[in-house]
């Protein structure tokens, strides 16, 4: 989730940390972030062995993010994005 992710790797502190949070309220707003109560992954087990996730409320913007596959994580490693973030 990109909102979650933003958040995690900001401090609360930060300016920008409301400026993004303002932009992401525009351009998705509360309401429409509609979500299953659940995901299934594989990752992590989850908090049921099963493997399914529960989702958090407030903790689904909309809107995810990922890191590209293997084959161009040396294009992805020479952007500015994420040599700003990593």
């Amino acid at each position: 989730d990109l909102q979650g992710y933003i958040e995690a790797i900001c401090d609360e502190k930060d300016p920008l940390l409301d400026k993004f949070r303002a932009q992401m309220g525009k351009a998705f707003p509360t309401e429409s972030r509609l979500h299953t109560p659940s995901f299934y992954s594989v990752y992590g087990l989850g908090d049921a062995p099963n493997g399914m996730h529960t989702i958090e409320d407030g903790k689904y913007s909309g809107v995810t993010t990922s890191a590209p596959c293997e084959r161009f994580a040396p294009e992805w490693a020479q952007t500015s994005w994420y040599r700003a973030t990593h």
